[in-house]
């Protein structure tokens, strides 16, 4: 009888199946990894930026308050009137300005004292704060009219917001605060306070109405 074209093939001929199956078996795991890997990867870092996102979001949101407070000085020479103004739909707290007057000393020389406003407490929704020149202390002298005097100037306005942040606005910035920073120095030279407590004013271009 005609032997089987197979009967007896060298062992070496012979394909090791129980080896291939192993083989395929360790590459599927290998490609199970990478693909839990990748999707780690990505999972993770859509969570990441989601988390970004919704800082971003947050702190926009808290900045939004903060940058509807303002500040100015009416008039100049004897009216230099502080005003603290919050154009925002929520009260803010503490408010508080440094500023500067010049004036002409009695060497001819101008003369410059660094005040704060010393009044603590809220600011509501649409109202302003009014600090009377009248009030400073200690009071500057009689202006020389026909002397152009430096125009009065606010440094500086700290404040809180609605949700506890402190922030830090002067004419070109605003900056949030450390919690724990309390109300920034006046600069170096004469000082002076606001001693008695504001005016309350409303603010008629406030909230949706701001522009």
């Amino acid at each position: 009888m005609p032997s089987s074209p197979t009967d007896g093939a060298p062992e070496s001929r012979k394909i090791p199946w129980v080896h291939v199956g192993t083989a395929l078996t360790v590459v599927a795991a290998i490609g199970g990894l990478i693909f839990t890997g990748v999707t780690t990867y990505y999972g993770t870092k859509t969570s990441s930026d989601q988390l970004q996102q919704s800082r971003e979001e947050d702190e926009k949101e808290g900045r939004a308050q903060a940058e509807q407070i303002s500040f100015h000085m009416s008039g100049g020479n004897s009216s230099e009137d502080v005003h603290i103004v919050n154009r925002s739909s929520r009260p803010i707290h503490d408010p508080r300005a440094i500023f500067w007057i010049e004036f002409m000393g009695v060497d001819e020389k101008l003369e410059r004292t660094y005040y704060t406003t010393g009044w603590a407490g809220d600011l509501d929704a649409c109202q302003e704060l009014v600090f009377s020149s009248a009030d400073f202390d200690p009071a500057p002298p009689p202006m020389r009219r026909h002397v152009r005097q430096g125009d009065p100037q606010i440094l500086l306005l700290n404040f809180t917001d609605q949700d506890g942040k402190k922030w830090n606005r002067t004419p070109d910035s605003l900056k949030p605060q450390p919690q724990d920073s309390g109300m920034p120095a006046p600069p170096d030279g004469p000082t002076g306070n606001v001693t008695a407590a504001p005016k309350t004013e409303e603010v008629k271009a406030c909230g949706d109405k701001a522009s």
